[in-house]
């Protein structure tokens, strides 16, 4: 947003003239079109006094007079009233104020005048890192250079335009229904970087001011367009931008006239977005916004393909709608627009880039398959799954998050095909992962299903309770069969090398466990059995639940995945009644599952008053977790890191202040992002007891994670919930927070 306020005092009037212009119109002239004669006139013109007459109008300036011609045309008007300064006045004069003068940039010469416009920055009293981080600019300060007596170069102000950034609310609205979806506010996001934006509409500039943040675990650019006119020395927001893929906007010819549009890509993750806008060439510029979901004809065109194209556009069929779209402009001929031609080819570029991402080589099979699906591909995608169903309930746990986006691609092609096979297919598969097979099975009974797509479901669903799998080819298993030890008959390397789980004390874990080796579990001495129930694994890439690796289609290589077969000892926390961790060695000695989870029997030390506590037991792999120590007592740590004092004194303000003596500090980078957070300690079993009062759901230790600009990323200070422990994922990547949460534990990412 900008706004402009001309900084010129006003020049002395000598005494008894008045205000005003003054015209005097031709008997039988347009009064209307004397005005508009007047205004081309003054506004083609640098001469500001006089009589001047054009078509029959005589126009006379007052050049003493406080008129709506210098407000509206400040670089017209006399400048010899405004200060002409050094450089390093300007600054000294900004400092006073608390802002700061960014770098300028000049303007091409106009009329052999070369204007600088400046960004006025200011750093609010919460940024707590160096002296230019946090800034934004505020104000843009338009001088022209000028030489001093002495051949200095000295700088006049010719106008200031009052500017901020877009809101949060718009930068952050492409994350919206997506995984990264960050809560935002409607507070002016920063904007700190001035730069010259070429653009090949007949050698016009433009100004653009941008930012970049961290919303998430998604690094955001954005900004805003502004044309500058150097007349008037005004500037004119065209276009305010955001966008999730780190780009700035460029030029791509959409409509075929020879004038490029500006593009602005929204894609997230897999998800392509790509915005388009027609240049138009007014007074100041504008871009208009290329719309896919109206109709660009005042009336239906003759054929329907059209429309259907627009349909699957919006719903994210790109693939299909391009070739649908193609069609539409062979089917009207001569009766095809630019409008539609900019329409076609804003599909075809997010046609291209979900192509494109199909044709790469993902490490993940769910990402694989998801390409597919969202560009359509559903023949493709189904024959990939039907090849490899190992990875079928993790899949269909994926399409829970993933169920909106794909289920209106689904929606959308059935309706303009409605026979699709494939595409009746993965409507069941999205429906068995939002409710469950009965209702899969209801559905596509309502849709005009073939007997193949209702077969191809049914050998999927036989397939996830325990079909044959591709890995080695051994049975997959809904349950062991209790009756009977099962051997391990597979050597295969493993895939999760970490793992984190739940344990119980059992006094006799019975038969039916799929053993490490030849001898049969026992224990040793005082040892107990313990029950592992996994919860989360890991690999190169980090940690996830266990269901979404679909531990239980592992059946009899489960342990040899887990890498359980080469290094079979886990470390035991049991937590006693003052939430004090008490560790123990045990060794795994099988595994097997048990209503569809994966179980491991695991044999140690006992621990006396095991359970007593109410907390869950852990087990884990050696050196899975990072614990948190309480760190620096915050009085002291504030003491030798004083760069953390604006982020805490609004963290430690208020509800907090009673509490500042017994915070402990440490400093850790847990958002992946090489730039360390700062954590905050409570214990509470060291408050007095009015204070220990507010923690009384629970006696874990409390925690803070502030960003460097004081942003709060965690706090559970007024929740029964607690950080147990990080869990470091793979390099220059988020930790996941291993938290308690009521009965049992669960992973959050920041």
């Amino acid at each position: 947003m900008a706004s402009s306020s001309n900084q010129r005092p006003r020049a002395n009037r000598p005494e008894g003239k008045p205000p005003g212009v003054k015209l005097m119109v031709q008997p039988g002239k347009s009064s209307l079109l004397s005005r508009m004669a007047v205004w081309l006139l003054i506004a083609g013109t640098s001469i500001l006094a006089g009589s001047l007459v054009v078509s029959g109008v005589r126009l006379i300036v007052d050049p003493y007079s406080e008129n709506w011609l210098k407000t509206t045309f400040p670089a017209l008007g006399p400048t010899d009233a405004a200060p002409v300064q050094s450089l390093q006045a300007i600054r000294d004069e900004l400092q006073g104020e608390g802002l700061t003068l960014g770098t300028a940039v000049r303007w091409p010469v106009d009329n052999d005048r070369t204007d600088w416009i400046f960004p006025v920055l200011k750093r609010p009293s919460s940024c707590g890192l160096g002296e230019t981080a946090c800034a934004t600019t505020v104000a843009l300060r338009i001088y022209r250079p000028e030489t001093g007596p002495a051949g200095e170069d000295l700088f006049k102000l010719i106008n200031t335009i009052n500017v901020q950034g877009p809101e949060e609310s718009f930068v952050t609205a492409p994350l919206l229904g997506t995984a990264s979806q960050v809560a935002s506010v409607d507070r002016p996001a920063a904007i700190s970087q001035l730069t010259l934006f070429e653009t090949p509409y007949s050698e016009r500039s433009w100004l653009m001011l941008e930012g970049q943040q961290k919303f998430g675990t998604t690094n955001i650019r954005y900004g805003q367009i502004f044309s500058y006119n150097p007349r008037s020395a005004r500037v004119t927001t065209v276009l305010s931008w955001t966008s999730p893929t780190h780009k700035a906007p460029y030029f791509k010819d959409l409509d075929g006239t020879g004038k490029p549009e500006v593009v602005v890509d929204q894609t997230v993750g897999l998800e392509p977005r790509l915005q388009g806008y027609t240049f138009i060439d007014n007074q100041p510029p504008q871009l208009r916004e290329i719309s896919l979901f109206t109709s660009v004809y005042a009336e239906p065109p003759a054929t329907s393909v059209y429309e259907k194209s627009l349909q699957l556009a919006r719903s994210g069929v790109w693939s299909h709608a391009l070739q649908m779209m193609e069609t539409a402009r062979e089917t009207l001929g001569q009766d095809w627009t630019p409008a539609a031609e900019s329409q076609l080819n804003l599909i075809a570029a997010h046609a291209q880039v979900a192509h494109d991402q199909t044709e790469r080589n993902w490490s993940s099979r769910r990402q694989q398959t998801l390409a597919y699906l969202i560009d359509g591909q559903w023949e493709r995608a189904l024959a990939d799954l039907e090849e490899k169903p190992i990875s079928y309930q993790r899949m269909l746990d994926q399409f829970k998050t993933d169920f909106s986006r794909l289920w209106r691609r689904v929606q959308a092609h059935l309706e303009i095909h409605p026979t699709d096979e494939a595409a009746q297919v993965w409507g069941a598969l999205l429906v068995t992962a939002r409710q469950n097979p009965e209702a899969a099975e209801d559905w596509l009974k309502e849709q005009r299903r073939s007997k193949s797509a209702q077969e191809r479901f049914d050998e999927l669903l036989i397939m996830a309770k325990g079909g044959p799998s591709v890995l080695e080819n051994l049975a997959l298993g809904d349950e062991t069969d209790p009756a009977a030890d099962v051997e391990l008959v597979a050597n295969i390397p493993a895939r999760y090398r970490r793992l984190l789980g739940e344990v119980q004390r059992v006094a006799d874990p019975g038969p039916g466990w799929q053993r490490l080796g030849d001898a049969e579990p026992e224990l040793i001495g005082d040892q107990a059995w313990y029950q592992v129930r996994i919860q989360m694994v890991g690999d190169e890439r980090g940690w996830l639940p266990a269901n979404s690796a679909d531990l239980s289609g592992m059946g009899q290589n489960a342990l040899p995945l887990l890498g359980l077969q080469t290094f079979s000892q886990l470390q035991l926390i049991a937590w006693n009644t003052d939430a004090q961790a008490a560790p123990t060695s045990v060794t795994v000695q099988g595994a097997r599952l048990e209503g569809g989870q994966l179980v491991l029997l695991a044999s140690g030390g006992a621990i006396a008053n095991f359970d007593q506590s109410g907390i869950p037991a852990l087990a884990l792999s050696p050196n899975a977790l990072q614990w948190l120590a309480l760190g620096t007592p915050l009085p002291q740590f504030v003491q030798t890191q004083s760069s953390w004092n604006t982020a805490l004194s609004s963290a430690t303000s208020g509800p907090l202040g009673p509490y500042y003596t017994y915070l402990k500090a440490s400093t850790l980078d847990v958002t992946g992002d090489s730039i360390p957070e700062l954590l905050l300690r409570l214990d509470p079993s060291e408050l007095p007891a009015d204070l220990a009062a507010r923690f009384a759901s629970s006696r874990w230790p409390r925690t803070i994670i502030l960003a460097a600009t004081g942003e709060t990323l965690y706090n559970d200070f007024d929740r029964s919930q607690s950080v147990v422990s990080l869990l470091p994922n793979s390099p220059a990547s988020p930790v996941s927070l291993l938290i308690h949460d009521g009965p049992g534990y669960r992973l959050q990412r920041l």
